[in-house]
């Protein structure tokens, strides 16, 4: 096994699989945005309620 050394602020990348989910909204033209994102908690089970984190890096 060949070790590397990753930068503590990168570590969280690599701590667990997570599910992907595409998320998708369409604007007032039509046109269809898709984004993929795996940092989305459940908040509410009735209704169905998911917050997302979005960020500009």
């Amino acid at each position: 096994m060949k070790k590397i050394k990753l930068p503590i602020d990168k570590a969280h990348r690599v701590l667990a699989p997570r599910i992907a989910y595409i998320v998708t909204s369409v604007d007032k033209k039509g046109r269809v945005n898709a984004a993929s994102f795996s940092n989305l908690a459940s908040v509410s089970t009735d209704p169905e309620r998911l917050v997302l984190a979005v960020y500009k890096a």
